[in-house]
């Protein structure tokens, strides 16, 4: 076809055909994306090939060939030929899309329709009834909403990342929820739920697991058990100068111990709460030969995060930090974090033994003073001296 010229207008200028191939086989018909080579021959010097309704040409140059590999629906080729004061000629050519990929305004399915590979809507897509056996995508991420009027069936999994409303029955092999899910009717459940809020009237799941539970009247349970406190886990232990900060994911209980071991002396400082707890132990100060170990239990609150600071003097004395959540997790190392807290912000402290015990006999010796003056008598030396003695070995 020429339009809107032809050879006879034009004086030998021409266009002798304009075809379609694939790996060399002319064709018409052709698979939607696959490669495919257009070719005319001219006497024309220079050319421009359109696609479709396409006011931009896909190809425009001298050269007499074009490869295309995104063509998806049927689509007629015009070729525009043209020679410096002779003008312009066209021809044509169609091809059909065999599997073309279509994005309609609407469709209606009155009967039962089976989809074989993928189906995407853009807009608005009502089922009454849908079977899904692959992979459910919505890729709204501003209005990622899914309503069904009927009944769903689905053998794979669901993300869910706003609000669901269920209405009548749905059986779900494993389903993963965001945010919040209210049930008015049956919702059946093999695999377990994982849900961020649970609001039903009827719930039936073999396998549940949560890690906020927050009932409103009451919880019945026929059979099994309520599993509460589960195996500790070691945080941290050892004896070396350091800040760790621990935030609890989870309820639980934190139980810190320091043992006997050589003579030394440790402190853990421990800030939560805005208070201070601490540890000290290892061996009284003033008298390495009497053994002083330490325990501390606290409970702790969900997203409550806290420091301990350690110390030590001579030797390393080790303290042993347990963590005991309530409840259950795929691992106790899942309900809580710990980092480390840069060192150049740990200060050693320094003690000056002597200074210390100097200090401590004198505030014994002031002691024994005093109860001579209320007392209006003198202890005699050598009772003083034990009685002074007695008084430092005072932890």
């Amino acid at each position: 076809m020429h339009s809107p010229l032809n050879t006879a207008d034009t004086y030998g200028f021409d266009i002798s055909y304009l075809l379609v191939s694939q790996n060399g086989i002319p064709a018409t018909s052709f698979k939607a994306g696959v490669p495919l080579t257009i070719s005319w021959e001219s006497t024309g010097t220079y050319f421009r090939l359109f696609a479709g309704g396409q006011s931009q040409a896909v190809y425009e140059g001298t050269q007499t060939t074009a490869t295309l590999s995104n063509i998806t629906v049927d689509t007629t080729f015009t070729l525009e030929a043209s020679v410096p004061g002779s003008g312009k000629l066209y021809k044509s050519v169609t091809i059909y899309i065999s599997n073309p990929t279509l994005t309609p305004n609407s469709i209606k399915v009155t009967t039962v329709h089976t989809v074989n590979k993928d189906l995407t809507a853009n807009n608005n897509a009502t089922f009454n009834q849908l079977n899904v056996n692959g992979q459910l995508v919505f890729p709204d991420s501003h209005d990622p909403s899914l309503q069904i009027n009927g009944y769903l069936n689905t053998g794979c999994a669901i993300t869910v990342s706003k609000d669901t409303n269920i209405q009548g029955t749905a059986t779900i092999n494993d389903l993963t929820i965001n945010s919040n899910i209210r049930v008015n009717g049956n919702f059946n459940n093999k695999n377990g739920t994982q849900v961020t809020h649970l609001d039903a009237a009827g719930l039936n799941a073999a396998n549940t697991t949560t890690q906020k539970l927050e009932i409103a009247q009451s919880l019945n349970a026929v059979d099994g058990s309520v599993s509460m406190l589960i195996t500790g886990n070691t945080v941290y232990q050892g004896g070396e100068n350091t800040t760790k900060k621990i935030t609890a994911k989870t309820d639980g209980y934190l139980l810190v111990y320091l043992p006997t071991s050589p003579p030394g002396y440790a402190i853990m400082t421990l800030d939560i709460y805005g208070y201070k707890f601490q540890l000290m132990g290892n061996f009284v100060l003033s008298d390495t030969t009497i053994p002083n170990s330490n325990t501390l239990f606290l409970p702790i609150s969900n997203g409550t995060p806290f420091t301990f600071t350690i110390h030590h003097y001579l030797y390393k004395p080790i303290f042993t930090v347990n963590w005991y959540p309530i409840g259950t997790a795929a691992s106790v190392a899942d309900t809580y974090e710990i980092i480390d807290i840069p060192t150049d912000t740990t200060k050693t402290p320094q003690f000056d033994i002597a200074a210390l015990q100097a200090t401590r006999l004198e505030t014994a010796t002031a002691f024994l003073e005093n109860i001579e003056r209320t007392c209006h008598k003198t202890i005699d030396a050598p009772i003083k001296q034990i009685l002074v003695e007695k008084l430092l070995a005072l932890t």
